[in-house]
């Protein structure tokens, strides 16, 4: 499970019955962590409460278990003198990497799937989680001095985390999983200026560090209308953005493929705020991967992949070549998605997730269904 969203494990042969062709291989947490969900009673309400290694407490109602959010923010009340004096995780704590390299080994061994890092390097967004987002952002504008210092703990933790992480699959890895979200439905959470100015020195670091030791490619997260950080992002040296949430302002995907297919892959772009499995909508589903697969088609701006065709060794192949980054010479149109797979997608029923309802923890940490990557 991924507790704070909630979200379950899926087992092999689900992933399979979708044709997802990645597999996570993530670290775990430092051998002295002793995290778990607890319960307790506030406000005469029993609460589940997660608090993570960098102190910040997650929570939810027992009376709504849809997600987990912050509760508690370390730092809500700190100053520069308390975040030097701060108990930080470490990111090199041999624990975190503990078997990692054998799972690499055997998905690069038994499976033709591509091998992918679970979610990390999260350089920004962490020091909002500890901070408070409301503080934060004014924070940004008022007390940069102390926003430099958060993040430069922040960026430590992730440089300690990919030296040894590196160390041991660097060789293997196909995708470097990195991100923070940027971005809102309609724009910036900030100005890009402050992000050239505060935050990508510290994601160029990070990146370039990484680059510096294996030949991965490295796909960066942020949801909304991120194309105003896209120029910044692509300085960083990141060759893979996700997930191009083409509902959000000026996320147009046939123009961002337009502007910035020849030096960055898309990955993901399928709206699923917006439509469902539910037989009503199965013609909306549809019409919206069909439209994907147009615009990310040989000619429209870069090229497409997806996730619920080829099978066999290609998948590598393609993440080689088509984030090198792509062109339209890349693909063929054997890539196209055939009917009855939109068919079989739509026609799935709701089903209810609970907790041990996927148990095979050799298995990504949370669901990938991606109907179409571009």
């Amino acid at each position: 499970m991924d507790a704070v969203q909630q979200l379950a494990q899926p087992c092999e042969s689900l992933l399979e019955r979708f044709h997802v062709d990645t597999r996570y291989i993530a670290a775990g947490a430092a051998s002295e962590w002793k995290g778990g969900i607890v319960q307790r009673v506030r406000g005469g309400k029993l609460w589940h409460d997660l608090t993570d290694e960098f102190g910040v407490t997650w929570s939810m109602p027992d009376e709504q278990l849809l997600f987990m959010d912050i509760s508690h923010h370390p730092l809500g009340n700190a100053t520069i003198a308390d975040v030097k004096d701060y108990p930080w995780p470490k990111g090199d704590d041999p624990g975190r990497f503990a078997g990692l390299r054998d799972r690499a080994l055997m998905i690069r061994r038994d499976t033709p799937y591509a091998v992918i890092s679970g979610i990390s390097g999260v350089v920004y967004e962490i020091c909002w989680y500890m901070r408070g987002l409301e503080q934060w952002l004014c924070d940004l504008l008022t007390d940069p001095e102390f926003c430099e210092a958060v993040i430069d703990r922040t960026l430590k933790f992730w440089l300690d985390w990919f030296r040894v992480f590196l160390d041991e699959v660097g060789d293997i890895v196909d995708v470097i999983m990195i991100g923070d979200d940027l971005a809102g439905q309609t724009g910036p959470l900030f100005h890009p200026e402050i992000y050239r100015r505060l935050v990508q020195p510290r994601h160029k670091r990070s990146v370039q560090y990484i680059r510096s030791r294996t030949k991965a490619k490295i796909w960066y997260h942020t949801c909304g209308a991120c194309q105003s950080f896209l120029p910044e992002l692509i300085d960083d040296g990141i060759d893979i953005l996700n997930p191009v949430q083409t509902s959000a302002r000026n996320m147009d995907a046939r123009k961002l493929k337009g502007k910035y297919g020849d030096r960055l892959a898309f990955w993901a772009a399928v709206a699923i705020r917006s439509t469902s499995s539910r037989p009503r909508r199965r013609n909306r589903w549809r019409r919206m991967c069909a439209g994907m697969w147009r615009s990310s088609s040989p000619g429209a701006g870069t090229s497409s992949t997806t996730s619920t065709t080829s099978r066999a060794a290609s998948h590598r192949k393609t993440l080689s070549r088509s984030m090198t980054p792509p062109t339209s010479a890349d693909f063929t149109t054997e890539g196209a998605l055939p009917r009855q797979d939109f068919d079989a997608v739509v026609r799935l029923p709701r089903l209810p997730v609970r907790a041990g309802s996927f148990t095979d923890h050799s298995s990504p940490p949370f669901p990938i269904l991606m109907i179409s990557s571009i």
